[in-house]
């Protein structure tokens, strides 16, 4: 009896310039929400493997990240001891 065979290779997503350290998944798999020692997030579309947009505040290295259930909003924790609150659709810092 032969092992089955391998999975085909999996899409490379690739836009940080820092080790990526902390990930989530909206609740439909279609999105990933990215955090890098690079101190920025990155929205990424899983269907097709495209950077949606950078989220740019702040100041060291992102640690965690967390999507909220109707998945407009993220979560950010931070080496510089703060929290940040993002708009998923504008990329802004909320708070």
């Amino acid at each position: 009896m032969n092992p089955p065979e391998p999975p085909a290779p999996g899409r490379v997503l690739t836009g940080h310039t820092g080790s990526v350290n902390a990930l989530a998944l909206t609740s439909n798999g279609q999105y990933a929400l990215s955090g890098s020692s690079d101190n920025t997030l990155i929205l990424w579309d899983l269907d097709n493997g495209d950077a949606l947009r950078t989220l740019v505040g702040h100041t060291a290295p992102v640690w965690g990240v967390g999507i909220t259930p109707n998945e407009r909003y993220a979560v950010s924790a931070s080496n510089d001891t703060t929290l940040k609150l993002w708009d998923l659709i504008s990329g802004d810092a909320l708070r």
